[in-house]
């Protein structure tokens, strides 16, 4: 029997500064343990922030999906805050 397997992409426009950002703050996360029962792979692109996440396990891929979401959003506030905006 074939093993399913579940699959999220996500592509990031915009600011090359913040797509910089993202990357060089997040490579790193791509290493740690937390990352072993999916594939993790993000890349730059174009002026675009890639996240590809894989996974056999439903359960995983979620909770994976949650924990890079939360990596962003937290790079996009400093960011935010650094450039002198508003976090809203």
């Amino acid at each position: 029997m074939m093993q399913q397997k579940y699959e999220f992409n996500l592509s990031i426009d915009g600011d090359t500064r913040l797509i910089e950002l993202l990357y060089n703050n997040l490579i790193i996360e791509t290493e740690k343990s937390y990352a072993s029962r999916c594939g993790i792979e993000i890349r730059r692109e174009k002026g675009s922030f890639k996240l590809n996440i894989v996974s056999n396990d439903i359960v995983s891929l979620r909770a994976n999906i949650n924990t890079w979401l939360r990596f962003i959003k937290v790079v996009e506030d400093i960011y935010k805050i650094v450039k002198g905006g508003d976090l809203n």
